[in-house]
């Protein structure tokens, strides 16, 4: 990869000299923090080495980072061949997927919830392998109406909502951003901000994740927040003082102009990992559009931003998976328009692909996949060092059939003994 920019809206983005020196440095820090040792050891039935030069194939599933888009109009279109190749597009992709469980969406009316989409959703991308996460259980400003206005019936109805998806959607959708934007409940004009001010943001972050919990012990906790500010840094470090059950921080990112200073994101990456949580980069949008345009040509994607959007995201994807403290990358709009009428999907809305998106699964799929053959020595083994993830062995002439093995990523080494 050339870490020259070559789109003139991107210099001053991708060839500072701390962008420079980052993009360089990422391929070592990929392989010290994505990567692990694989070790095979293949026998006869009597327990001596196998013959030198016996093939082992090695193929990688998936990985165990979060490379993920939100599903944002899965089961959303009229025509079949349009859900088709939207499935397509997703699943060929990602790993991690984000669908959309808005209280004031799934319970318009007190007491009826419309939740049979959102779990089709959710079953459809599960079926396909793909790690699912709910977003959100609560937002301050998303309150469905007949919730009621004063700080104790709000959190009742709040107590009661999150308990009632978690169990429901519990196997499924195991991930939630329990909470998000929170310090936007100040001035809410509902049972949400009513209950905030009576009790602050801490306890009410604290309860949400607890009842999070309490529903379902296996469940994924997430903090989400756009504003990356030293309010973020507060709730978070009050949850943790408090023994609150926060498992992941969620960090947005939905970038005007070309995108965001690659030193930029470094930065955000090394702070609130200091907190001792994982960190998603859980909302990527970087548009694809003429940044002259005004008004509604300004949401049209062009042959030159989608030029530039690819660059960006092939730099972006390097740094963020070269960071120790991140553990997911998840894009927002997989198809332009789908949210907020903006062109910061990787597909265009006719469903064919941008070049963002072949870059990106170019990545996922091909540069940083650890699929391999490879043969035994005279000592019946073979090592590789491959990307954390879970993997598929097989040996030819082995009745042991495939083996299915977890690598992680670090020093340790993954050992697996298979008999001829």
């Amino acid at each position: 990869m050339s870490t020259v920019s070559r789109h003139p809206d991107l210099k001053g983005i991708l060839d500072t000299w701390r962008a420079q020196e980052l993009l360089a440095s990422a391929p070592a820090r990929i392989d010290q923090h994505r990567k692990g040792n694989l070790s095979i050891r293949v026998t006869r039935p009597d327990g001596s080495p196998a013959p030198d030069g016996i093939r082992v194939n090695i193929r990688q599933k998936t990985h165990a980072f979060g490379f993920g888009c939100a599903a944002l109009s899965l089961h959303s279109h009229d025509e079949t061949a349009a859900e088709a190749q939207y499935q397509k597009l997703f699943m060929d992709a990602f790993n991690f997927a984000t669908i959309m469980t808005f209280w004031h969406d799934i319970e318009k009316e007190q007491g009826k919830r419309n939740t049979e989409l959102y779990l089709r959703r959710a079953k459809t991308l599960k079926a396909a392998g793909i790690r699912v996460k709910g977003h959100p259980l609560i937002l301050p400003g998303v309150c469905p109406g007949w919730v009621p206005k004063d700080a104790d019936g709000g959190r009742d109805a709040v107590r009661d909502w999150i308990t009632y998806m978690v169990r429901t959607f519990r196997g499924v959708v195991d991930t939630w951003d329990v909470t998000g934007d929170i310090w936007t409940a100040d001035n809410q004009k509902n049972g949400i901000g009513a209950w905030v001010r009576k009790v602050g943001r801490q306890q009410v972050f604290s309860d949400a994740l607890r009842w999070t919990l309490a529903a379902n012990p296996n469940a994924v906790t997430l903090y989400n927040d756009f504003a990356l500010d030293n309010a973020y840094v507060d709730l978070v470090r009050g949850a943790l003082l408090g023994g609150d059950p926060l498992h992941v921080q969620g960090l947005e990112a939905h970038m005007d102009g070309a995108g965001w200073l690659l030193e930029q994101l470094w930065v955000h990456s090394d702070t609130f990992g200091k907190l001792g949580r994982p960190l998603h980069w859980s909302e990527i949008t970087v548009n694809s559009n003429d940044l002259e345009a005004k008004g509604p040509q300004s949401d049209i994607s062009t042959r030159s931003g989608e030029a530039r959007q690819a660059e960006y995201a092939d730099a972006m994807y390097r740094l963020l998976f070269s960071h120790p403290n991140v553990s997911a990358i998840c894009w927002w709009n997989l198809v332009d328009g789908d949210w907020g009428g903006n062109p910061g999907g990787l597909v265009r809305r006719n469903l064919t692909p941008k070049p963002s998106y072949d870059v990106i699964r170019q990545l996922i799929h091909e540069e940083w996949n650890s699929t391999t053959v490879k043969r035994t020595d005279h000592r019946g083994e073979v090592s590789a060092r491959v990307f954390a993830g879970d993997y598929e062995i097989t040996v030819d002439g082995s009745d042991s059939g495939a083996i299915t093995v977890d690598v992680t990523a670090g020093k340790a080494t993954r050992r697996v003994d298979v008999t001829l």
